[in-house]
């Protein structure tokens, strides 16, 4: 099972997720939302910073 790196959602089925690819690997997201802010920002995504996910950041905003 993955987990999407901006919102920690886990995702059961990587087959229909967007992905991205960094440094050679492989990251799954449950929307192009997750995937586009990823992509703008990928060091706080993958930094300790983002434990919490998006839920923190965009309180009461539906993806």
């Amino acid at each position: 099972m993955e987990l999407d790196p901006v919102c920690k959602m886990e995702l059961t089925d990587i087959k229909k997720c967007d992905e991205s690819i960094v440094d050679g690997k492989k990251y799954y997201f449950c929307s192009t939302f997750c995937r586009v802010l990823f992509e703008n920002n990928t060091e706080y995504y993958l930094s300790k910073e983002n434990k919490y996910g998006l839920t923190k950041q965009l309180k009461g905003v539906s993806h």
